[in-house]
């Protein structure tokens, strides 16, 4: 049985600010239809929290919340998408 696994750690640093503009007319029509509904208005409000932690059984779940994070993040900073370098480390590859 293996064991292997795919793990993607989402992680933004820019420099660039990020600001409240949206250029519509940069995205393709086929994604501009409606999120499906994953939470509900209760769990939004839940403690008067401003912000929801996303469970692990969510995410696996909805997997397309990690690329809709990426595409959201790219688009506002009108940065490029670019692979890590390899770093290797004995006879093991290692993306950091």
């Amino acid at each position: 049985e293996s064991n292997d696994s795919l793990f993607i750690d989402n992680t933004f640093k820019s420099k660039k600010a990020v600001d409240e503009r949206w250029d519509d007319r940069a995205i393709d029509d086929f994604y501009k239809v409606d999120m499906p509904k994953w939470l509900s208005d209760e769990a939004l409000v839940c403690g008067g929290k401003k912000y929801y932690v996303v469970k692990e059984s969510e995410l696996q779940e909805n997997d397309w919340l990690h690329l809709f994070t990426e595409i959201a993040f790219y688009a506002k900073t009108e940065r490029m998408l670019e692979a890590s370098s390899i770093l290797t480390l004995g006879d093991k590859e290692r993306c950091h």
